[in-house]
């Protein structure tokens, strides 16, 4: 069974995030003891949220999905790690520009501003993070993530669609015009 909208998407920004240079990339791990020296991308899955559907329920599903990327560099100098914090976001940043869409799964990608914090660490270096929230627009077949129905045009004869109408508005079809008969 092939793998859901909302996991090829988190799969797809995973192999976008491991196209920077240097940094060890994780997904849903929990931090480890030591960072590497090109830094740590730790890819949280987040919430989906709820589908958006079209009025009736059917057709469908639109999903903005949100999801955190957290960034960690460990550095005893205080001016190299913010030179290497700032050089692994801005990786970050061209790898996400690179491709917004995430090669087609989605509609597109937007994220804020992350928010630098430093963690201090006895007999270790400090270390520097950031948590970068973001939001991922797309769309499934279903809130279920399947159709239930057969793709294509609706392929019934129109006989057979006026004989769900109620009696009250039955139709009768010509090949020329539509007469609706009316009743008293």
């Amino acid at each position: 069974m092939p793998a859901s909208k909302a996991e090829q998407v988190l799969g797809a920004l995973k192999a976008l995030l491991e196209t920077v240079q240097g940094a060890v990339i994780e997904r849903n791990s929990v931090l480890p003891e030591k960072i590497s020296d090109g830094g740590l991308i730790i890819l949280r899955d987040g919430d989906p949220g709820q589908p958006e559907q079209a009025l009736g329920g059917f057709g469908s599903a639109y999903y903005q999905h949100a999801v955190e990327i957290e960034v960690y560099i460990e550095e005893g100098d205080a001016a190299a790690r913010d030179a290497a914090f700032d050089a692994l976001l801005q990786q970050i940043g061209a790898a996400l520009e690179a491709d917004p869409t995430l090669g087609g799964l989605a509609f597109d990608l937007t994220y804020g501003r992350p928010e630098p914090a430093i963690e201090a660490i006895a007999g270790a270096p400090a270390i520097k993070s950031a948590t970068l929230s973001m939001t991922v627009d797309y769309e499934r077949p279903s809130a279920a993530g399947t159709s239930s129905r057969a793709e294509g045009p609706n392929t019934a004869e129109p006989a057979a669609m006026t004989a769900c109408l109620a009696p009250e508005a039955s139709q009768e079809l010509t090949d020329s015009s539509v007469r609706t008969a009316s009743t008293p």
